[in-house]
């Protein structure tokens, strides 16, 4: 309950631009990556996974999608705190709508 109302604060508070919004949104990002690697890492039983893994191709390619989904984090985690446009959109000055005449 309490991980559930921290991820929507964080998502209300990335739309209000709050102070804490950024931080707020990182921890739920990891807080959603940890639980898919406990979810993955306590299905050992064969009968909890979606896909069996009979032969060396399959687990294969089930380290390779494990790889791919950890970098996609990692750059999804990466731009979201540290990209030019994530700062410049908590900034105060891109909070204020300008109206030119």
């Amino acid at each position: 309950m309490v991980i559930a109302i921290v991820m929507i604060w964080a998502v209300v508070s990335v739309f209000k631009r709050k102070k804490l919004g950024r931080p707020l949104a990182s921890l739920s990002l990891i807080i959603i990556f940890s639980m898919m690697i406990y979810a993955h890492n306590s299905a050992s039983d064969s009968s909890n996974l979606l896909f069996t893994l009979d032969n060396d191709a399959q687990r294969a390619g089930a380290y390779l999608a494990d790889l791919i989904e950890v970098l996609l984090f990692a750059i999804l985690l990466f731009r979201f705190n540290l990209s030019h446009a994530s700062k410049k959109y908590f900034t105060k000055e891109s909070s204020i709508k300008r109206i030119d005449t």
